[in-house]
């Protein structure tokens, strides 16, 4: 496969650091890490959720996930990764994250910690 220059992508190894590439027996999921909006972990196994409404079940634990994805995600327990992208409120009182699709989540970090982490202004990976 060869990339080559295009105006709508001027930068395709840029995009292809955004992609999340699960390997699973069945198949390969390319998914645009925009378009996830969190992940959780369970018993060894991640569930990763995205835009769409899909729920894709991979194998690996939700540390191994987070080291693959970018700046825009922020682990509010040690069960979960959020796309700060798509964080609508935070209810402070009851320690939980209402997301863009409706989605609630626990947090368990400080609020000030949270707070930090969501107005920090640069996305590295």
């Amino acid at each position: 496969m060869y990339l080559t220059y295009s105006k709508n992508y001027p930068n395709h190894f840029e995009m292809l650091n955004t992609l999340l590439i699960i390997n699973q027996t069945e198949a390969v999921h390319v998914i645009n890490q925009q378009n996830i909006v969190y992940c959780q972990a369970f018993d060894g196994y991640c569930e990763v959720y995205t835009l769409d409404g899909k729920r894709i079940m991979i194998s690996k634990t939700l540390t191994k996930i987070s080291e693959q994805l970018d700046g825009m995600f922020i682990q509010v327990s040690q069960s979960k990764v959020v796309n700060r992208l798509y964080i609508l409120k935070i209810l402070k009182k009851e320690k939980k994250i209402i997301l863009v699709c409706g989605q609630e989540i626990s947090f368990t970090i400080k609020i000030k910690n949270l707070m930090n982490l969501l107005s920090k202004s640069e996305i590295t990976r």
